[in-house]
């Protein structure tokens, strides 16, 4: 079930929650609830989120918050996510991110991103990522990019590693 109030001076509320599964409604099921405002450059949006038996996740719960502003020449961001559960792999992680992207004209934009992946797990798996972007619109529905990422990895068992992204993006 979904539910998403009407926009109230640039408040949104949305709740959804899911009753499970069909073999066991005890498991798998999840309620979230958020709330956004959006006025003219800013957003701020909070959001919480309880699981009770979902996939690999089991049960825990998760809370996310997001900044983003539009100063015109450039769009900031900022987010924050925590993550608890009773499973091994995903004990506790949080995840701080900021980002910029910056118009270039012509529809093309360049963008920057950091990511830094606090993982309280039995792995540690600990992480940054930095991202660099070009993105090239070409349709209201369509752009096509370029970008490099670049991850540090602060666990010996996993690797660093930098990869280099061309493609084609749709949105339906």
């Amino acid at each position: 079930m979904n539910y998403s109030s009407p926009n109230m001076g640039g408040f949104v509320v949305r709740v959804l929650h899911g009753l499970g599964t069909e073999t066991d409604p005890s498991t798998g099921e999840q309620t979230e609830i958020s709330l956004s405002y959006s006025a003219g450059p800013l957003l701020v949006r909070l959001a919480r989120a309880d699981y009770d038996g979902v996939g690999t996740f089991g049960n825990g719960d998760e809370t996310q918050a997001q900044l983003d502003y539009n100063f015109g020449v450039a769009k900031l961001n900022a987010r924050y996510r925590k993550m608890t559960s009773d499973t091994a792999a995903t004990q506790s992680t949080k995840r701080y991110g900021a980002g910029v992207s910056v118009p270039l004209g012509s529809g093309l934009t360049a963008a920057v991103d950091y990511q830094d992946w606090d993982n309280n797990t039995a792995a540690n798996s600990d992480m940054t990522r930095l991202s660099l972007a070009l993105i090239k619109t070409l349709s209201k529905r369509t752009n096509i990019y370029a970008a490099y990422v670049s991850d540090n990895q602060d666990n010996a068992a996993l690797k660093d590693g930098d990869t280099l992204a061309v493609g084609v993006r749709h949105n339906f």
